[in-house]
């Protein structure tokens, strides 16, 4: 590892260790329940018991009072979906967002381990560039952390469709999956729908501020990062200015709108805000209402 990464490395183990030792461990416990129930053990009956759970069986044998035990079957399965395309990594704004993505992800997989659950990581741009399988551990964790913070993608496009059906023909056991991206592609909406229902999805919207604004620079040539096409805008004009912040605003909140339609849970965060403040607030919130949640 060069000594760069070795740093954002630690920095981002730094500013894990606090939230989910305090904050989102406890949180993540309560939201992603198990798989169910399983059976442990036939004991006593003891006062406050519930008596659904009486073993009418050992209790006429033994002339006493029985109930069955159960415990809850926990462990589960955490993947991260990462964009790596363009759109989403490339330049400053890029970058900022790829840390935000990968401190938000890195506090899950933190959360995860420490409830014993695994955590496994895709990464796509129009292809899937990177698959880690799932495994346990904190010595996995910083694994992750490297790999989210050092790929190199081959392709620029975005395709998350792609990555949504290597994920189904990867696993067929219900996981819990966190998407990030910044959504700029379209082609999604059908493949986000089909894993909600087989697995617990959650959208995470990643936007940097500077995209959301045009600073008045003159004639300014403005490239696409993935087609590679330029146009030339003037930005000297207030109303084109105003414009370009509307419709990326507009944007915004047309795809929180489109998560909550499809009944996805959905977080929208941007970079400059205190996003991991925003993924405790998203725990609680789903918490309280026990299901859907859109957030951004």
């Amino acid at each position: 590892m060069d000594e760069n990464l070795e740093h954002r490395v630690r920095r981002l183990q730094f500013i894990c260790r606090k939230p989910v030792n305090s904050l989102l461990a406890g949180g993540y416990l309560s939201v992603f329940k198990g798989r169910g129930i399983e059976f442990e053990e036939v004991r006593e009956y003891q006062p406050g018991d519930d008596v659904r759970n009486i073993d009418w069986n050992v209790t006429a044998r033994t002339g006493h009072p029985y109930i069955k035990n159960y415990i809850e079957e926990r462990e589960l399965t955490l993947f991260l979906i990462m964009d790596v395309s363009a759109s989403f990594i490339a330049g400053p704004a890029g970058e900022a967002k790829r840390e935000a993505a990968a401190t938000l992800a890195s506090l899950l997989a933190y959360s995860a381990v420490q409830n014993n659950d695994r955590v496994g990581l895709i990464q796509f741009s129009s292809a899937v560039e990177q698959y880690i399988p799932p495994a346990k551990g904190n010595a996995h964790v910083q694994f992750l952390m490297e790999e989210m913070l050092a790929c190199k993608p081959v392709q620029s496009d975005t395709d998350i469709a792609a990555a949504l059906e290597f994920l189904e023909r990867t696993t067929r056991k219900r996981c819990i999956v966190f998407l990030f991206s910044d959504f700029q592609t379209p082609g999604y909406r059908d493949a986000v729908q089909f894993v909600s229902r087989h697995h617990d999805l959650v959208t995470v919207s990643v936007c940097d501020e500077h995209e959301n604004e045009l600073p008045d620079v003159g004639l300014v040539a403005l490239m696409d990062n993935e087609t590679g096409r330029v146009r030339t805008v003037d930005t000297r004009g207030a109303t084109v200015r105003k414009r370009f912040s509307g419709l990326a605003e507009e944007r915004l909140k047309h795809l929180a709108r489109e998560f909550e339609d499809l009944d996805i849970d959905h977080l929208g965060v941007y970079t400059h805000e205190d996003y991991v403040h925003d993924l405790v607030v998203f725990f609680e919130m789903r918490k309280q209402r026990g299901g859907h949640v859109a957030m951004g």
